[in-house]
């Protein structure tokens, strides 16, 4: 567990399903929607996304201590090179800085663990994302074309994205 100020850091649960869901619900209904792959939208769904991140062991609850309610995620994929990381948190707790308070935690824990550098993928139009990455010093490295999702007529929705990069020196 690694803990901040304002948050507990923790790896995810089963029993966080419901908390998984809350978040998962939010974002579908929000603008950057298009710009990630769909979550599960039943019960049952959510149950075996949430039982897998839990076994993965590379998903992180961002758990509020005020009131000890989960308010989003943090996914730190080890790779033998690198960590690919991603985030979600619930739109009510977006630009009070939780985003980056979790982040920069599980970064210098992943650092201490060995972890010379972070991945990071999001579309260029995810502008809070965009921000959030910036602020943890990540540079963009490549730009892509990327789909997630069909129209109507079945045709993939393409947005712009860019990958990008953090190495960890000695003071990153």
């Amino acid at each position: 567990m690694t803990e901040t100020a304002r948050l507990l850091l923790r790896p995810v649960e089963p029993s966080d399903w419901r908390s998984v869901q809350w978040i998962a619900n939010d974002f579908r209904s929000g603008p950057y929607m298009l710009y990630d792959s769909a979550m599960p939208d039943t019960d049952e769904g959510v149950r075996e996304k949430t039982v897998f991140f839990a076994k993965s062991g590379a998903v992180y609850a961002a758990v509020r201590k005020e009131d000890m309610k989960m308010i989003g995620y943090v996914c730190m994929w080890r790779n033998p090179d690198f960590c690919e990381m991603g985030y979600c948190f619930h739109s009510s707790c977006h630009r009070m800085g939780y985003g980056y308070e979790a982040c920069s935690a599980l970064m210098s824990a992943m650092k201490a663990q060995g972890v010379k550098a972070f991945v990071a993928g999001t579309a260029i139009d995810n502008v809070p994302s965009m921000r959030l990455l910036e602020k943890l010093g990540f540079e963009m490295i490549s730009r892509d074309r990327t789909s997630f999702h069909k129209d109507a007529q079945g045709n993939d929705i393409y947005f712009q994205s860019g990958v990008f990069l953090k190495w960890m020196g000695k003071n990153g």
